[in-house]
């Protein structure tokens, strides 16, 4: 969708959908942050690892939710 974006000229939408690309990506590091975090609490590598699948990639998400709606935001109020 990006590269679709990109391609067509919208290169706000490109922007944003390589805001949401990289913080998937960055899921792989988040994992491997949070996952001993959890096993020492969980006491579990298979408790840990139900957990950190979500909590690796969910955060990651709504992180760069937060940052494409405030660039959205100020980008309307620069319009005015």
């Amino acid at each position: 969708m990006s590269y679709r974006a990109i391609k067509n000229g919208n290169i706000q939408a490109h922007e944003n959908f390589m805001i949401y690309s990289y913080a998937i990506c960055f899921s792989a590091v988040t994992l491997r942050f949070w996952l001993p975090i959890l096993i020492y609490f969980l006491g579990s590598f298979n408790t840990a690892y139900l957990y950190v699948g979500w909590l690796s990639w969910v955060p990651n998400v709504l992180v760069a939710y937060l940052i494409v709606s405030r660039k959205n935001k100020n980008l309307a109020i620069n319009n005015l």
